[in-house]
């Protein structure tokens, strides 16, 4: 089904007191003279199997006789993990490609969107993204009438982040009870979290967290902490740097899986969870350690 991205924000105006420009529109206080802006959304998604078109509207102010004659939109495709080795970090970009937009909005088609960022000699495909990777597009206008600059270009600070996600069918949320796939290594082969039950909720679109004590057959008096992971493209991702609410000497922390557990979109009766338990070595050797939910 043909989903078109279309997002309109209020207008924020620009106030120009230098010809530098900033993160923050300068306030209206500071006497300033008012020329001409954009206004993009700063995020947008986009849903595999879902997204075929995007619009970006530019969300134009004019003012004190500027006129936006063009927008050059310049885009950037970044993979994070470009071998999708887990041991290693092989993020690329491809070359910036730049469009001079006359009109109110900058609008794509699906192909068009892969076709002229090819990332080390290879135009992507959606099938070949994961959770992680972007496109990045930033803006500068060029304006008629009124202008800060001789040249008669504002360089926006604005920047859009198209994020790539793939959508869930079902919910992921509710009551859950835990089964231990591999017991914990810290602690000796004990439950990680022991049964439960635990409540999943919703923290964002793709982002769950829950509550469970960390090894609580040992009766230590640990108290509960909140572990959050994401629901990305058939991959649970444990966030990194949780705090388990225990330590030997500086504190176990738990982190993302080097292989994360997958998962179905549509069927939330049971979701498997891999992550790295004691990160740092706090008593001894990091390990993969895996949970089973199982919905009440």
């Amino acid at each position: 089904m043909k989903r078109i991205i279309n997002i309109s924000m209020c207008c924020i105006f620009l106030i120009i007191t230098s010809v530098s420009c900033g993160d923050e529109p300068f306030d209206v206080a500071d006497g300033g003279d008012i020329y001409a802006n954009i206004n993009p959304p700063a995020t947008v998604n986009f849903l595999y199997g879902q997204t075929s078109d995007i619009t970006i509207n530019f969300d134009k102010s004019e003012q004190n006789a500027t006129s936006i004659a063009s927008v050059e939109v310049t885009k950037v495709l970044n993979i994070a993990d470009f071998d999708d080795d887990p041991e290693t970090s092989d993020a690329v970009k491809s070359s910036p490609v730049t469009y001079t937009v006359t009109g109110d909005s900058f609008s794509q088609t699906l192909a068009e969107l892969f076709a002229d960022v090819p990332v080390n000699g290879n135009v992507l495909t959606e099938d070949d993204l994961d959770p992680g990777d972007s496109w990045s597009f930033t803006y500068l206008l060029n304006v008629t009438g009124a202008s800060p600059t001789s040249s008669s270009v504002l360089n926006t600070p604005r920047t859009s982040q198209m994020i790539f996600s793939c959508p869930l069918s079902a919910d992921f949320t509710g009551e859950y009870k835990i089964v231990d796939i591999t017991g914990s290594s810290a602690g000796g082969g004990a439950t990680l979290f022991g049964e439960g039950p635990i409540e999943l909720e919703e923290v964002s679109t793709f982002v769950r967290s829950f509550e469970a004590t960390y090894l609580p057959s040992f009766g230590i008096g640990n108290q509960a902490q909140t572990f959050q992971f994401r629901l990305e493209c058939q991959r649970v991702l444990f966030a990194d740097n949780q705090n388990s609410g225990l330590q030997c000497v500086s504190g176990i922390s738990f982190g993302s899986a080097n292989v994360p557990s997958s998962f179905d979109p549509a069927d939330d009766s049971v979701l498997e969870i891999t992550l790295t338990e004691d990160v740092t070595g706090d008593c001894g050797p990091p390990a993969q350690t895996t949970i089973r939910l199982e919905k009440i």
